[in-house]
């Protein structure tokens, strides 16, 4: 989901593992967390070990700091060891002996240890409150479909009323990084909670699998947000076949990122009847990865001044980025810093670079592990994106939705520019709404920090589950 992806959680991304042994200790299918420790600092790490019907073993990690969740791992064994790997682009793993109720190992991460003991929890692998239960009065069927040249599959569920016909349909779109149709995260699946809820109001809902994930296929390396939208067309051709679905009600209902591919998916195009953004983007994507590393510098930064410096370092750097999108990342860094040391005393280039030692820690070799994944194509594209350059070429109606304790879109910044928006563009077919006290997840929540989602039972709150009910019902003309 969006979460849109933070920097430093990239960094910890990494490559698959090779079997080699067996450990003494069998591993079992639980839930595992612990601290990695680094001085006095403390990382929380969580992975979900789970194990299929042929007995293979998968495995997904959450850095519920870093706003990761549910990124894939493989699951491996060195000598005495099991080793948990994750799916590029970085090098990062654990490893760990396996004790009755821990694995007690490290976490590698480019060169580096750190001690990690994960602890197993029963408790936490369980079906949440709000988990859809029978009577219900929808069908589910599970459906393939492909694109036009038939070289993507996409696996789908797709949710009917029971009573009446030529439904209204949301196809639910998910946030950036890969994710199943439910848009599962620590045992919320809130794209299902959604289908759901509309389905017991007479309106369908399909959700779909991301690119590489589930039953769909495609290449996740190579795609933008672009390519998602495109994904996201061949879903509304495939309804626009069904006998079921009123081919003049189509809508679409994008969580994050999602919110940004409705946009890009509904320019100028008849076939969406609707637009429902859940906590998306409304400024352009260098100002959301920037508002966030400000948060994220606060976490650990007391001195604003230092934030600041920070933060128009970053700026230079993200804008050259957008402006030469064929340039390596590291090579755009590395001219980058050097001109920024060359323009600061020492004192300040020890505070904001402690690692620095000499100009050839700043040459590009040296920079492609930290920088390699600003080269992704995803990556530039969303750093480049601007939705207020779309809101003017959106015919169909729209609902903007965000909780104020949003941390990640933060919620007065992004609902702000798509208000901004929408009155340059004259676009008064548009209903915003802020709700207190919600999260990126639409939870009720404290803090609104991703390290609280797995905590907190509820998956999507009443009150914007009945407002979407209410609007999309009220927008087809098929209010219940």
């Amino acid at each position: 989901m969006y979460p849109i992806k933070k920097i430093l959680l990239i960094f910890l991304l990494s490559t698959p593992v090779i079997a080699v042994s067996r450990t003494a200790e069998p591993l079992q299918p639980n839930f595992y967390e612990g601290d990695a420790v680094a001085g006095a600092h403390r990382l929380r790490m969580q992975f979900i070990v789970q194990k299929d019907p042929s007995g293979n073993f998968s495995a997904k990690m959450n850095v519920p700091a870093q706003g990761t969740f549910d990124y894939p791992a493989t699951v491996g064994y060195e000598q005495d060891s099991v080793v948990f790997r994750v799916e590029k682009p970085a090098d990062a793993y654990f490893k760990g002996k396996i004790k009755a109720d821990s694995i007690v190992g490290e976490w590698h991460n480019y060169g580096k240890k750190f001690p990690l003991t994960l602890r197993k929890s029963v408790d936490r692998i369980k079906l949440r409150p709000q988990y859809p239960q029978p009577p219900f009065p929808y069908a589910e069927q599970d459906v393939i479909y492909y694109n036009g040249d038939s070289s993507i599959r996409y696996g789908a569920t797709l949710t009917l009323p029971e009573k009446g016909e030529r439904f209204p349909v949301a196809l639910l779109i998910t946030g950036s990084g890969q994710q199943d149709r439910n848009e599962t995260l620590f045992d919320h699946q809130p794209f299902r909670v959604i289908a759901d809820y509309l389905g017991r109001r007479g309106i369908a809902v399909l959700r779909v699998d991301d690119r590489g994930c589930g039953q769909t296929t495609g290449d996740l390396r190579q795609a933008t947000s672009e390519d998602f939208a495109r994904d996201v067309l061949e879903g509304v051709r495939y309804l626009k076949n069904r006998p079921e679905i009123d081919p003049a009600k189509i809508g679409l209902a994008g969580h994050s990122e999602g919110g940004l591919i409705a946009l890009i998916a509904a320019q100028d195009n008849p076939d969406i009847a609707f637009i429902v953004s859940l906590a998306g983007p409304g400024v352009p994507g260098i100002e959301i990865f920037l508002s966030q590393q400000e948060h994220a510098l606060k976490k650990i930064i007391q001195d604003q001044t230092t934030i600041d410096l920070s933060q128009s370092l970053n700026r230079i750097i993200f804008s050259d980025l957008i402006a030469n999108p064929q340039q390596k990342a590291e090579v755009i860094y590395s001219r980058r810093l050097k001109e920024w040391v060359s323009g600061q005393d020492s004192n300040t280039v020890k505070k904001m670079m402690p690692t620095f030692k000499s100009e050839q820690d700043l040459e590009p070799d040296s920079l492609t592990k930290l920088v390699g994944p600003m080269n992704i194509p995803w990556y530039r594209y969303f750093m480049a994106s601007d939705p207020g350059k779309l809101i003017g070429q959106i015919r169909c109606p729209m609902l903007i939705l965000n909780g104020e304790k949003d941390m990640q879109v933060y919620c007065d910044l992004n609902m702000d520019g798509l208000e901004k928006s929408c009155r340059e563009a004259g676009k008064t077919n548009v209903e915003f709404r802020r709700f207190p006290g919600l999260n990126h997840l639409f939870q009720h929540c404290e803090t609104g920090e991703p390290d609280e989602y797995g905590s907190i039972d509820e998956t999507f709150a009443p009150e914007a589950l009945d407002l979407i009910a209410e609007w999309i019902g009220k927008t087809t003309g098929s209010s219940r």
